[in-house]
C-alpha cells in the first residue's frame, strides 16, 4: 500500500527534476542569434570611448607620475592600513567603507608620463576596435582591462557609470560579439562573397546561432534584474520613498540638477505633491517589478518602454546621461534578435531577401548589385 502511495509522488518529483533540468539548459546554454549581443557590444564600446576622449584632458591628473591621489595613497588604501585607524574612531564608518583592491596596469608601470599616456592611448585604440568589431576577441579583452586599470587608477572618478560598463564589458569577454554588425564579419563576408555584394547585406548577414551568445545575454539579463530588485529594495527602506517625496527632494537639490526646477513649487502645493508622488511610485514599481514581470512577453515591451522614461528622466533631471545610456545598453539585451534586426534594416534602408527570393535565385545571393530604394 504505502508503495503505491509513494510512487506517484516520486515519479513527480524525478519528472519535475528533469523538466527544470531542461529548462535550465535550455535557458542558459540553447543556441542564440548574437545579432543582440552585437548591438550591446557597439552600444558599450561607444559610451567607452566617449569616456576616455572626454578624460584625455586630464588624463595625467588621474592616473599620470603625479596625479591627484599618488601612487602612496593608492597602495595605503588596497593595504587597508588607514582601516585600523577609522575603526578606533569610528567602527561604523569603517564598516561602510569599500578599499579598492582590483587590478591595475598602471600600479606597475614606471612612473613616466609619456609610457602611462601611451599605454592609455593604446587601451583607448583598442576600445575603438572593439566598438567597430574588428579583432573583436582581442580588443574586447583589452577594452575592459584599459576601463578597470584607469578607474582602479584613477580612484576619485569610480561611479555607478563604470560598474555597469564593466560588468558589459566583461560578460561579452564570454561569446564572439563580433560575430555580426562587425567589421570582422563584413571581411568574412566580403571574402566569401564576390564584390558586387551590397556592404549592408554583407553587414547585416545572420550568423550561426550560438550557445556562448545566449549565455551572455542571460549573464547581461540576470545581472541587470539584480541590479533594479537591489534599488528597488533599498529605496523601500527610505521614509522619503514611501512619503513620496524621494523625487521633489532631489529636483530641489542644487547639487544633484543642473537645472532649476524650483519654479514647480509655485504651481501649488497638491501640484508639486502629487508630481513626486507619481514619480517616485513610478520609480519603486519599475525597479521593483522589473525583475519578475521582464521575462514575460506581454509585460516585456511596456516594461521596456518604462525603463526608456525612467533612465531618460533621470538624464535630464540630474544630467546623468552616460549612465543612463549605460543602463538602457543592459536593457538592449531584453529585445529580441529578429527586433534588432528589422530595427536595423529598417535604419540602413535595406530589405532583406525573402524565402521567395533564395528558391528562385535571387541575384542577391548570387553576388549581383542590386539597387536599394533610398
Amino acid at each position: 500500500m504505502w508503495r503505491s502511495l509513494v510512487q506517484p509522488i516520486r515519479d513527480y518529483f524525478r519528472e519535475l527534476g528533469r523538466y527544470l533540468g531542461r529548462g535550465w539548459d535550455h535557458f542558459w546554454f540553447a543556441p542564440g542569434d548574437p545579432t543582440a549581443i552585437a548591438v550591446v557590444r557597439i552600444l558599450t564600446g561607444t559610451i567607452l570611448v566617449y569616456i576616455h576622449l572626454v578624460t584625455l584632458s586630464i588624463v595625467l591628473d588621474l592616473i599620470g607620475a603625479h596625479a591627484w591621489v599618488d601612487l602612496q595613497a593608492i597602495h595605503a588604501l588596497r593595504s587597508g592600513a588607514h582601516l585600523e585607524e577609522l575603526r578606533q574612531k569610528n567602527p561604523r564608518i569603517a564598516e561602510d567603507i569599500i578599499t579598492p583592491m582590483f587590478f591595475s596596469v598602471y600600479y606597475y608601470l614606471p612612473q613616466q608620463n609619456w609610457l602611462i599616456l601611451t599605454v592609455h592611448c593604446l587601451f583607448l585604440l583598442a576600445m575603438i576596435t572593439f566598438t567597430l568589431g574588428l579583432f573583436t576577441r582581442l580588443s574586447n579583452f583589452l577594452a575592459w582591462l584599459g576601463h578597470l586599470s584607469y578607474i582602479t587608477r584613477g580612484f576619485t572618478t569610480w561611479f555607478g557609470l563604470d560598474t555597469v560598463i564593466l560588468m558589459l564589458s566583461f560578460y561579452l569577454l564570454f561569446t564572439d560579439s563580433g560575430a555580426t554588425l562587425s567589421l570582422d564579419s563584413l571581411l568574412r563576408a566580403w571574402r566569401q562573397r564576390s564584390r558586387g555584394s551590397d556592404w549592408r547585406e554583407l553587414l547585416l548577414a545572420p550568423a550561426p546561432p550560438s550557445w556562448s551568445a545566449n549565455f551572455a545575454t542571460r549573464l547581461i539579463q540576470v545581472h541587470l534584474c539584480i541590479i533594479y530588485a537591489c534599488a528597488g529594495l533599498a529605496k523601500l527602506q527610505g521614509g522619503t520613498w514611501w512619503a513620496g517625496t524621494a523625487v521633489w527632494i532631489t529636483m530641489m537639490t542644487e547639487e544633484f540638477t543642473p537645472m532649476d526646477f524650483q519654479w514647480l513649487a509655485h504651481l501649488g502645493r497638491h501640484t508639486w505633491w502629487w508630481l513626486s508622488a507619481i514619480l517616485t511610485a513610478f520609480t519603486i514599481f519599475l525597479e521593483v517589478s522589473f525583475p519578475f514581470l521582464i521575462w514575460t512577453r506581454f509585460w516585456r515591451p511596456i516594461l521596456l518602454f518604462l525603463a526608456l522614461l525612467l533612465h531618460g528622466g533621470i538624464g535630464f533631471i540630474m544630467g546623468l546621461g552616460s549612465f543612463q545610456v549605460a543602463m538602457l545598453t543592459a536593457c538592449a539585451a531584453f529585445i529580441s534578435p529578429e527586433g534588432w534586426r528589422w530595427f536595423l534594416s529598417t535604419l540602413l534602408r535595406y530589405k532583406e531577401p525573402t524565402d521567395g527570393d533564395r528558391v528562385s535565385g535571387h541575384p542577391r545571393h548570387q553576388g549581383e548589385r542590386i539597387p536599394v530604394p533610398a
